[in-house]
């Protein structure tokens, strides 16, 4: 059957997949992505995903279309589904991108931020700095710092363009995180925790700014964006 269009020619985008079971696993799956469980250019099985996930290979298959639609996935001529592979090119797209709206959501943030909120935020941000030292899940605690904080920006235009964002880039950020040279101390996050105190959202979004600058350092490090590494030899676990 045909997809509907919408009265240009084009055809409507994949509707998102719906039902308790089929939410769940895209939620899970859009999540895996962001926090680096996949790596770039990594095959993505239904057999697999089912397994891991514990379901049958029905509601994968949906969330996997939605995300081809989204751009955290892609799919190969020979149906192969994959993560997308990062270049250099495209690290400096996405790298310029996520300093325009994540420093438009941090100044908006800064300025709706209350005590409690600042609270919470800074809860995350002891984990993770214990996390840098080696005793936490890093990755998983930094997207739940990040987006704890643009959530309070109260934005239904920024939000979903944010996780677009993270959908492409934190497939990448295991790499980085794991690759020989690369070092990520958390200052920057300090730097940011120190605006958000003073509610100087001009100091926020340099923060933000600086720490997006570090991370895309460190990614252009990574022997795969190099040439020097291929997907497969190097697993997430």
């Amino acid at each position: 059957m045909q997809r509907a269009t919408n009265g240009t020619g084009k055809r409507n985008p994949l509707p998102r997949p719906k039902g308790d079971v089929q939410d769940r696993v895209y939620a899970e799956l859009r999540r895996w992505l962001m926090i680096g469980r996949f790596l770039p250019g990594e095959a993505l099985t239904l057999r697999n995903l089912a397994a891991e996930l514990g379901v049958s290979p029905m509601p994968v298959r949906a969330a996997l279309r939605h995300l081809i639609a989204e751009g955290g996935v892609e799919m190969l001529p020979n149906r192969t589904m994959r993560v997308p592979h990062m270049t250099h090119a495209r690290l400096t797209e996405l790298l310029a991108a996520r300093r325009a709206l994540e420093g438009m959501a941090t100044v908006q943030a800064c300025r709706n931020i209350t005590d409690a909120d600042l609270r919470s935020i800074e809860k995350i941000h002891s984990k993770l700095m214990r996390a840098l030292a080696g005793k936490g899940e890093i990755l998983i605690l930094n997207q739940h710092f990040h987006f704890a904080i643009y959530s309070l920006a109260r934005s239904w235009v920024l939000m979903p363009m944010i996780e677009a964002l993270w959908l492409r880039a934190g497939p990448f950020m295991h790499l980085a995180r794991t690759s020989p040279g690369v070092t990520w101390d958390g200052r920057h996050h300090a730097n940011l925790m120190k605006a958000l105190r003073h509610r100087d959202a001009i100091a926020a979004r340099r923060a933000i700014h600086n720490d997006i600058n570090m991370a895309g350092q460190s990614l252009s490090k990574t022997p795969l964006l190099q040439g020097k590494l291929h997907p497969s030899s190097h697993h997430n676990g």
